[in-house]
């Protein structure tokens, strides 16, 4: 049956349409990481798309139940604090979380991924899980840092509180040369 053939009836969401074997095979065609993880200390993956091996040189095996390895411990260490900080927030909130930061490869290259999730409940296991995706955003950074550091304008980038202040986050090397502020200098600090 063609497309044409399909009356506004059929072409409405239906949650069931897949059969458990295609949704598998959706996921398995996407390119990133779909998961889902107890809310525990290791963050136990329960559910992880082959992607993972694509993105981390790492097999899904390996991370689910946390037979080799967690999650966790592929997250660059100066980014797991805040990751674990943003998430936690989000999910105390009841809200979806969006958070970037660098994994590290098998082979050790630093990835960029961005990594969106919520907690939902299963019903059928009467728990809750954090169910979401993480995708390789590694090239948009590289370009996005090249453009922000060899810009000749001078850029800074502040996030605005929940207070309404200001505090800055980052300041590219024309800012710095031509404030003479660094970066050590200005980091976490409001605007005066």
């Amino acid at each position: 049956m063609t497309q044409d053939h399909y009356s506004s009836d059929h072409l409405k969401l239906d949650k069931d349409a897949l059969t458990g074997e295609e949704y598998q095979r959706v996921i398995s065609k996407l390119c990133c990481i779909v998961y889902r993880h107890l809310i525990d200390g290791n963050q136990t993956m329960v559910f992880l798309s082959d992607y993972v091996e694509i993105l981390t040189g790492y097999p899904a095996s390996d991370f689910l139940f946390n037979r080799v390895r967690t999650y966790s411990s592929i997250i660059h260490p100066e980014d797991k604090e805040t990751r674990q900080q943003r998430m936690m927030a989000a999910l105390q909130n009841d809200e979806c979380f969006s958070i970037e930061y660098r994994i590290l490869h098998k082979n050790g290259k630093e990835i960029w991924v961005a990594q969106k999730g919520r907690k939902e409940f299963d019903p059928s296991k009467n728990q809750y899980f954090i169910e979401g995706m993480i995708v390789d955003i590694t090239d948009f950074k590289e370009e996005y840092e090249t453009v922000f550091n060899h810009s000749q304008d001078a850029i800074f980038i502040i996030t605005v509180n929940k207070d309404g202040s200001f505090t800055y986050l980052r300041t590219n090397k024309t800012h710095q040369k031509e404030t003479g502020i660094t970066l050590e200098h200005i980091r976490g600090k409001t605007p005066q």
